[in-house]
């Protein structure tokens, strides 16, 4: 028996003058008279327990990756998270094992951007509660267009990166019953290794190559050759005719006299860094081993045509540690590990109950009443920007619109085509929030935005502008 954990979107039908509310997830694929046709005639309260993005053709992409359906495999994404995929790990329709490749698909969502457009619901409305997320994900799978499941004795790691640290997260799974969220656990955070690892060695290039090295020596440096035998030693056959000179790292061959004398067999000349003409030389005979850091002399000839090639040089190389460097921070310092054993949707959170006031709003936009159609058409959002928290409110249930005032709070009124009002953190933090706990009604005058959110990056726009405001 397989579970398939797929939220479905529900309309919300407006009757004459009443409303019947549809809150549901279900265990079956969605008929098309359950799809969202989120269209401007349509007046659609969004319910607060549906996956339902709010806007008409914006959703949170998945990416697809290609895998074997028989041998484990690893899946590296940009921000820096991993999903270990065990062999045969995946069943069809029928429960029968299957072979060939298979696509899986992933998505993350880290900003409040994200899970906005997502209409993924990240809160309670019953206990006021809210989730302050530390990465969530969603994660399907298909062969041939036809839905695959997770085998009950195979598990998937996920290591999902994570741009907020601390130990309070839990991790949870998306209920296809009824979208609320089961908690399945925690697991301390730990450093992503690999970003690490590949900074280090960046800082190190950038170091070497940010330093010219000599391409002419001084007149007093003391310099040495190469006896090569080409045909022993075919691989050094270009280095036969050059003098080299110390480099300044490792034993200094002018004070190795005894070198000379030894009959090498093996030698090798490994560059020792990116942008840097020094080399690491090694030389072995029996039990006899000598190795140093050493580079050409370059005669007068040669110098200026060098100095133009390895200026040149290190142009491109800097430029491409610059763009490795910008991809390496974009990539989330820390991951968190979880073991899943189904498709679905997956939350690292941290549940928290503010101290919020109720009210009862009038809303405003530019100074002018909201319209009955434009009012059943928006979802709002109250976003608590200090921890990303989100909740979400349609036209029946904004009367119990609540905010923290000891937070950062902006309320986000968005229609389908993509128009979005706000009413901004200094709008919340000028309310008087005394004489609200007395008496619940207030007028909340939203701004309406120039731009038209049409991608995610329009929506977190719209929020920085309301934050900063």
């Amino acid at each position: 028996m397989k579970i398939k954990q797929n939220c479905t979107r529900l309309l919300t039908l407006l009757l004459s003058s009443s409303l019947l509310l549809a809150i549901s997830c279900d265990n079956s694929p969605p008929t098309d008279a359950q799809q969202v046709d989120n269209t401007e005639e349509e007046t659609v309260p969004t319910t607060a327990l549906s996956v339902a993005p709010p806007i008409k053709n914006l959703d949170i992409p998945f990416t697809p990756y290609t895998v074997s359906g028989t041998t484990a495999q690893v899946i590296s994404t940009p921000s820096g998270s991993t999903i270990s995929i065990p062999a045969n790990a995946f069943l069809d329709e029928n429960d029968q094992a299957i072979s060939g490749e298979v696509t899986i698909e992933f998505r993350e969502l880290h900003t409040a951007a994200d899970i906005i457009a997502s209409g993924i619901p990240i809160h309670n409305p019953t206990t006021g509660e809210v989730m302050e997320t530390a990465g969530m994900f969603e994660i399907k799978g298909h062969q041939n267009g036809k839905e695959i499941f997770v085998k009950a004795d195979k598990d998937i790691a996920v290591n999902l990166a994570s741009y907020n640290d601390g130990d309070k997260f839990n991790f949870y799974a998306l209920s296809p019953k009824d979208c609320s969220w089961d908690d399945l656990g925690t697991a301390p955070p730990t450093p992503n290794e690999e970003r690490a690892k590949e900074l280090a060695v960046l800082d190190k290039e950038i170091a070497e190559a940010a330093q010219q090295k000599r391409l002419l020596q001084k007149p007093s440096n003391y310099v040495f050759e190469f006896e090569l035998n080409a045909t022993r030693f075919p691989e050094l056959k270009s280095f036969r005719n050059l003098l080299w000179e110390y480099a300044g790292q490792g034993p200094d061959p002018e004070k190795e006299d005894w070198i000379f004398d030894v009959n090498w067999d093996n030698v090798t000349l490994d560059a020792a860094g990116v942008g840097s003409y020094q080399i690491n030389l090694v030389c072995s005979a029996s039990n006899q081993t000598f190795s140093t850091s050493v580079q050409p002399v370059l005669s007068p000839a040669d110098r200026k045509e060098v100095a133009a090639l390895y200026q040149q040089n290190i142009k491109t190389i800097t430029a491409k540690q610059e763009a490795t460097r910008l991809r390496l921070e974009n990539i989330a310092k820390i991951q968190r590990a979880f073991k899943i054993n189904g498709f679905g949707i997956y939350n690292w959170d941290h549940w928290g109950n503010p101290s919020t006031i109720r009210v009862q709003p009038e809303i405003l936009v530019n100074n002018e009443p909201i319209t009955d159609k434009e009012h059943f058409s928006t979802a709002y959002f109250l976003v608590m920007t200090d921890v990303q928290g989100i909740f979400r409110y349609n036209a029946e249930n904004l009367d119990n619109l609540a905010f923290d005032p000891t937070v950062k709070n902006i309320l986000l009124a968005i229609q389908p085509n993509g128009d979005v009002a706000y009413f901004s953190a200094a709008n919340f933090e000028a309310l008087d929030t005394e004489a609200l706990t007395k008496k619940t009604a207030v007028t909340l005058n939203l701004v309406k935005s120039d731009l038209v959110v049409s991608d995610v990056t329009d929506l977190d726009a719209v929020i920085a502008l309301a934050t900063a405001s």
